[in-house]
């Protein structure tokens, strides 16, 4: 079953993504191309914008589904996309959803500083902690640039990070460098809201055991990730309409070609603010929850006829049939709810 679209819910912060928090990857309105250059996984629903496209790199995959907005581009047979593909999806409330939490992040106050303005480490001697300063730690800083050392956020399973990054730089990764999370903190607990504008002022190119956790909140400027393994989400690259320059979203350095068959770069959903996992029961596991209950009515019931039976001194044939149709009636009931419980799934996507 392709992964499902699902309502915001509630977590420690009061910054909310609304409907842009269900994607993996969201590649904004306008710009003209996002381009892959080489197989990539993306586990986690993908949204194009309207009169956006990508090119994927052949033979790249999507395990969720595929939102394309109004004339975004159609996307070829370079990926395989494991659940539905939809067409002219309005993407409208998810783009300002997007746009209402990224300035709602930069108007917050910072409740905690690093030395400088900014975050520059240059080997692995100079690897950074950042410890949670409440259960909403806001950082300002004007650049990340992490080069073979790593930068830890340290916070509980009840804390949230929301690192604004405001310079023209953004966020450089290289190396060995990645972004780990300590004490309890996962990754739908940590948000970088990227300010610049125009360019690629994300660019997170290490090795295959480099990893960074947290969404990527970057809508004036594009990113590059390449051979990193990010588990959060990528929203980035919005465009005016007006604009015509073409862009790259995610853009992976060339590979050779005996490596094609390895993907080099994969974004594993998970939502800011949805869950260590993003997850929620699936239709098959309320089906397993209403037979349990079914169940336990059905054994309540009977010891109820028995205890009858007994008083009455009614036929044991005449007890199972009315268990029979007791039976029938709940089965009735259990299909009703399926029925609830499937339109309501529907109802979250076209």
């Amino acid at each position: 079953m392709g992964a499902l679209l699902l309502p915001p819910v509630s977590s420690a912060t009061s910054l909310n993504l609304g409907e842009a928090a269900n994607y993996a990857l969201f590649a904004g309105p306008n710009a003209n191309t996002f381009s892959f250059s080489v197989p990539s996984n993306i586990n986690g629903n993908v949204a194009i914008g309207a009169s956006g496209q990508i090119n994927w790199a052949y033979p790249s995959t999507i395990t969720g589904n595929l939102y394309e907005g109004a004339g975004a581009g159609a996307t070829d047979g370079s990926v395989s996309v494991s659940g539905s593909t939809y067409s002219n999806y309005d993407l409208t409330q998810a783009v300002a959803d997007a746009q209402s939490a990224s300035s709602a992040a930069a108007a917050m106050l910072p409740t905690t500083s690093v030395f400088g303005g900014r975050i520059n480490i240059t080997s692995a001697a100079q690897s950074l902690t950042l410890k949670a300063t409440g259960t909403q730690t806001v950082l300002d800083v004007s650049s990340i640039t992490l080069n073979n050392g790593n930068l830890t956020l340290s916070g509980t399973a009840n804390d949230v990070f929301i690192i604004n990054v405001t310079g023209r730089q953004g966020i450089t990764t290289t190396g060995t460098s990645s972004i780990l999370l300590t004490g309890g903190l996962t990754a739908s607990d940590v948000l970088f809201n990227v300010e610049a504008s125009g360019g690629t002022a994300v660019s997170l190119q290490g090795s295959a055991s480099a990893v960074i956790n947290g969404t990527i909140l970057a809508l004036n400027t594009g990113v590059t990730l390449s051979d990193d393994t990010l588990n959060g989400a990528v929203i980035a690259n919005f465009r005016a309409a007006s604009s015509s320059s073409s862009n790259s979203l995610v853009q992976n350095s060339l590979i050779t070609e005996s490596l094609l068959e390895t993907p080099d770069a994969t974004i594993n959903y998970i939502g800011f603010g949805q869950g260590s996992d993003g997850s929620v029961p699936e239709p098959a596991t309320l089906t397993l929850f209403a037979l349990g209950i079914g169940g336990l009515l059905a054994a309540r019931k009977w010891k109820q006829l028995r205890a009858a039976r007994r008083e009455s001194g009614a036929e044991e044939p005449a007890l199972v049939l009315n268990v029979l149709k007791i039976l029938a009636i709940q089965y009735s009931a259990y299909r009703a709810f399926v029925a609830t419980i499937n339109t309501y799934y529907r109802s979250l996507a076209p």
